[in-house]
């Protein structure tokens, strides 16, 4: 078999047949030839050929370049891979490698700065990214841990299978239920996501640090499901039972087929419901509770069009629902693979890296006024992205040390 620097060398020439692209796709998700790919997308940024691309853009229209040309290229190649076609160096690289938004940020960026020294970020121990897991909490308080579960039956409970089958979970009813709903529950700790099929055939996603609790079977006049976290839906259509999503017993989110994404993170101080296709209905929900009705006091509610998010923030006893145009990019990116840190500032990504990779961020004197823009992949090992980030000139300094702790300091 070719090398892998073979398959670079030819890579970059052009030369590559189609079978020996899948093999250099595959050899480039290796985290171990990072800096070899590395190596050569900073010898393509100083040849002369590749000057005309930054000509009249500024530092950030010229990285957002940079971006787009990753995004089309990935996306083609997963949609087509043997149809992507290789027009120019940068193109096909941001389009092969796994780490394509690290590596196309960081090298972009060090064109850009023409710095003269590397900066040393010091990983006595590094940390893996997440992956696919999650905690099955049955009926009978019984729990089952997915991350090493191979296919087939999981459990069984009130006529209803519970199978594992690719990493998802699925509900097959095989009679019907009958007395008290059961309960389940899916939640997944820091560094983990899953995904879920709902006995209605709903599909779900679940974040990091989040939750689902969900009967086995929707024999009511209502799907209801609460939620902590994060998770995306796409809700199988039922006119005769609207989908109901609760957050955080703040927010409900009513639809009866649509794709949405909710974020419930407690310490995000509010509740996002982000429409992508079809309609929701997003009403706050207020803490306190009406003594004439024994019940949460609920607003009327706003009804979302494709594009627009819901956000509900709570103080005290009220809640309060804003509805603005949302960047589905940017809301989607942690399902398609990505971070996207466009305009959040240093604790909105340092959140994102804790869930993700399991660590706790401490601040050494005080948090620094950063903000970010761009994407990386979550597919990369902690090291790997803060190398990234330090490269990007943050004006913070960022070490991981032995006990899953990532310092920032001035």
């Amino acid at each position: 078999m070719t090398s892998f620097n073979g398959l670079l060398q030819k890579y970059i020439e052009d030369g590559l047949t189609p079978d020996e692209l899948l093999a250099f796709l595959q050899l480039a998700r290796d985290p171990a030839n990072g800096l070899l790919l590395d190596k050569a997308v900073r010898e393509q940024l100083e040849s002369t050929d590749f000057t005309d691309l930054s000509e009249g853009m500024d530092i950030e229209q010229q990285f957002r370049e940079v971006l787009q040309k990753a995004r089309a290229g990935s996306e083609a190649l997963n949609a087509h891979p043997a149809e992507v076609k290789r027009t120019g160096f940068l193109f096909r690289w941001v389009a092969a490698a796994s780490v394509l938004a690290v590596l196309a940020g960081a090298a972009f960026w060090w064109k850009l700065s023409d710095r003269q020294e590397q900066v040393s970020v010091v990983t006595p121990s590094d940390i893996a990214p997440g992956t696919s897991g999650a905690i099955l909490t049955l009926a009978d308080g019984s729990r089952v841990v997915l991350d090493s579960l191979g296919n087939g039956l999981v459990a069984t409970q009130s006529g209803t299978k519970v199978e594992l089958e690719d990493g998802r979970l699925t509900y097959l009813p095989t009679a019907s239920g009958e007395g008290a709903p059961a309960y389940n529950t899916m939640s997944t700790p820091k560094g983990r996501q899953f995904q879920l099929k709902l006995p209605d055939g709903t599909s779900v996603w679940l974040n990091a640090a989040s939750s689902i609790q969900y009967p086995i079977a929707f024999t009511n006049g209502e799907r209801r499901v609460l939620v902590t976290g994060e998770a995306y839906f796409e809700v199988a259509q039922d006119a005769r039972k609207p989908f109901i999503v609760e957050v955080n017993n703040l927010t409900e989110v009513e639809v009866l087929g649509t794709h949405f994404n909710v974020n419930g993170y407690m310490d995000e101080g509010a509740t996002i419901a982000t429409l992508l296709q079809g309609a929701v209905k997003v009403t706050p929900v207020n803490e306190g509770i009406s003594a004439e009705k024994g019940q949460a006091r609920r607003h009327a509610g706003q009804v979302l069009r494709p594009g627009q998010q819901g956000i509900v923030k709570s103080s005290g006893n009220h809640a309060q629902l804003l509805v603005q145009n949302a960047d589905i990019e940017k809301v989607m990116a942690w399902k398609n693979g990505y971070f996207n840190f466009e305009g959040a500032n240093i604790r909105e990504v340092m959140k994102q890296l804790e869930r993700w990779y399991d660590i706790k961020v401490v601040y050494e004197n005080g948090v620094p006024d950063v903000m970010f823009f761009g994407e990386m992949s979550r597919n990369v090992n902690l090291a790997e992205l803060i190398s990234a980030l330090q490269e990007m000139k943050l004006g913070v300094n960022l070490r991981l040390d032995s006990g899953r702790r990532l310092i920032l300091s001035p």
